[in-house]
């Protein structure tokens, strides 16, 4: 039998917290990350448990507010990319054993950076992206404005009374048709959905890029014909005269 030579290595997945790499501490089977389309918020959760003595030196507790950075190895040798970046928002510890403890961590995406001070602010005749690129620089400075882009559509007018960024680009989107979202590396993207380029990670019935996927056929939305009931009463007759 081989020798083992600790920490035992995660291959493929690679876990920072705060900038520190954390994989040897996570538990096994705990990270679970939902990635979800346009400003919907991204999550990541997964448990840590800090290292015994004889495996070295243990990394510091986890708290509210610190970077979470998931990179995945792409095939066997690749590249790493980062596949979740965001902020820790709960972190509770739980204690295993004299000076053993786990915590369970739950962090969003970075679009919580959105989320700190208000605006109270009113623009006029401005086109959307600029209004989006002034409020994410001025309220959220540590957000990149680089994947706001262009706009034609022209706002005349629009208030904002002490709400926060994101709620504010949520308005945007809305009155503009547009979507928004922050991505893994701080880079604030507003777009049009119409006219946006499609992504090279496609899912298609000859790609082997996810699993647990399930396709359920349902016949009870299927119809031949479509018949349109109208009313089954006669109203009374009414009459008007209309005179010059």
């Amino acid at each position: 039998m081989p020798e083992l030579t600790y920490p035992l290595p995660i291959t493929f997945v690679r876990v920072y917290i705060a900038d520190v790499d954390r994989s040897d501490e996570m538990m096994s089977e705990t990270l679970n990350v939902h990635k979800v389309l346009g400003s919907q918020v991204d999550t990541c959760n997964f448990s840590i448990k800090l290292k015994e003595s004889w495996r070295g030196t243990p990394g510091g507790s986890p708290t509210i507010g610190q970077s979470v950075q998931v990179d995945v190895q792409v095939g066997d040798g690749g590249a790493w990319e980062t596949h979740f970046g965001g902020v820790i928002v709960r972190c509770p510890q739980r204690k295993l054993s004299t000076g053993r403890y786990q915590y369970d961590i739950q962090a969003v995406d970075y679009s919580y950076l959105l989320s700190y001070i208000l605006v109270n602010e009113t623009y006029t005749d401005m086109y959307v992206n600029d209004i989006a690129k002034d409020i994410v620089a001025r309220w959220a400075p540590n957000i990149s404005t680089s994947g706001i882009l262009a706009s034609n559509v022209m706002m005349q007018s629009i208030s904002f009374a002490r709400k926060y960024p994101g709620a504010c680009l949520d308005q945007l989107a809305k009155m503009s048709g547009y979507e928004w979202y922050v991505d893994e590396d701080k880079v604030c993207h507003f777009f049009d959905p119409l006219t946006a380029s499609v992504g090279t990670n496609r899912v298609t019935d000859t790609t082997d890029n996810f699993f647990d996927l399930m396709i359920e056929p349902q016949a009870d939305q299927v119809r031949n014909r479509v018949y349109v009931s109208g009313g089954f009463m006669v109203s009374d007759v009414v009459q008007e005269t209309f005179t010059d």
